[in-house]
């Protein structure tokens, strides 16, 4: 069995609308099961046997991407622009984009969530300040600064590859 020979499938699913809004077309994968005809009985109440169930034997299994690579980005979720963080609490700003921190503030990053991450860096002004290794990669900016900065998260993801993005902001760290 391959899902390289002869295998046709037609759906008219969108996955955008069942719990993969970020999910593209261009990055599906088909795997094809190939189950056996015999009938086993299964109970999914063990150990008293209530429940009962037919289970088959798989025979067979294969894969095979459709097409695409899955995209790679990172993005800030806070700051956001738009926003002053006071303390790291967010309101709403009228003017400007920029977004303004006065006092501590944590930095979260978010990756795509189907690319296997190793490591986010985070960047103020080119100065590497911290490494996360685990969701949600985060960043606690507690160092006394003042003025505009730029602040940068880069992604790892496996194979070698990496995103980026960077923010600017108007820092009052104390």
């Amino acid at each position: 069995m391959s899902p390289k020979n002869n295998l046709s499938i037609t759906t008219g699913v969108d996955v955008t609308t069942i719990g993969y809004p970020d999910a593209t077309p261009d990055n599906l994968m088909i795997i094809g099961v190939l189950f056996n005809s015999e009938v086993h009985q299964g109970f999914s109440d063990s150990p008293h046997d209530t429940h009962p169930f037919d289970a088959y034997y798989v025979d067979a299994v294969d894969a095979d991407k459709v097409k695409g690579d899955l995209e790679t980005w990172v993005k800030f979720n806070r700051p956001r622009t738009g926003f002053i963080y006071l303390f790291g609490l967010p309101i709403k700003r009228i003017f400007f984009d920029t977004p303004l921190l006065i006092g501590k503030t944590t930095v979260e990053a978010e990756v795509n969530r189907f690319l296997q991450t190793e490591k986010v860096e985070f960047y103020m002004d080119d100065k590497l300040r911290n490494t996360d290794t685990q969701p949600p990669y985060t960043w606690v900016w507690s160092d006394t600064l003042i003025g505009r900065h730029t602040i940068k998260a880069k992604a790892y993801h496996s194979g070698g590859i990496t995103s980026k993005t960077t923010q600017e902001v108007i820092a009052f760290i104390f």
